[in-house]
């Protein structure tokens, strides 16, 4: 394994500050592609599931119950675990690309249990990714410009979820003309690309004090 020297390893909150705070723009553009594309899908749920598989209303409101209890399941205490074990940068990363993947291949659900099973990796994936990535600004930053940081990130979320929807509504009505099963798709894939574009930026933060900090290291001559 890597060695690291006692005074390699960030110690204290002020160490990682002065290391961490180029990180931190590439935080936010990850965390604003990321809400984007996220919200590109979330709100062609309704129209693509009564189309596709002319489910009522109620039903609809199913699958986001499934969601909504994929999320609690990680959040309200799996995540924990996990974040201990893998870094918060490594839950962050897997979370953008398995969300990337299920975008990509959901032009495949041709029946409602795929469509589900895809589900599932979209809302595992944002519940690992969204968390930790907000996890990460709080470490980075300062600890006099937090609230600042924090704030910032939360601003390119909200952001994305004004683009996102309006660019998904947008390539919604590309489908209009396309066969039941297939309709959603251009919105399904390009909000996949964009995910993909969260994850390939996100490898920026890689070499972050907040990923060495997270990981194990061995300690020269101990």
């Amino acid at each position: 394994p890597s060695v690291l020297s006692e005074a390699e390893i960030p110690t204290s909150p002020d160490a990682v500050d002065r290391t961490g705070r180029d990180g931190i723009p590439v935080l936010i553009v990850t965390y604003f592609v990321a809400i984007a594309g996220f919200a590109i899908v979330t709100m062609i749920y309704p129209q693509v599931l009564d189309r596709r598989f002319s489910l009522s209303p109620a039903q609809i409101s199913m699958v986001f119950v499934f969601l909504g209890l994929v999320g609690a399941f990680i959040q309200g205490g799996a995540i924990g675990r996990m974040a201990k074990r893998f870094g918060d940068y490594k839950l962050a990363a897997a979370g953008l690309l398995l969300m990337a993947i299920s975008m990509v291949v959901m032009p495949f659900a041709h029946n409602m249990t795929l469509f589900l099973v895809f589900t599932f990796g979209l809302a595992a994936g944002n519940s690992l990714a969204q968390p930790t990535l907000m996890a990460m600004a709080s470490r980075l930053a300062a600890s006099t410009a937090q609230g600042k940081v924090i704030g910032t990130v939360q601003s390119a979320g909200s952001l994305g979820r004004v683009v996102g929807p309006s660019a998904g509504g947008f390539m919604l009505g590309w489908d209009r003309s396309r066969p039941d099963l297939a309709y959603g798709n251009t919105p399904f894939v390009i909000g996949g690309i964009v995910m993909g574009i969260a994850f390939l930026i996100s490898l920026m933060l890689r070499q972050s004090p907040v990923s060495v900090a997270e990981s194990p290291v061995e300690v020269a001559g101990k």
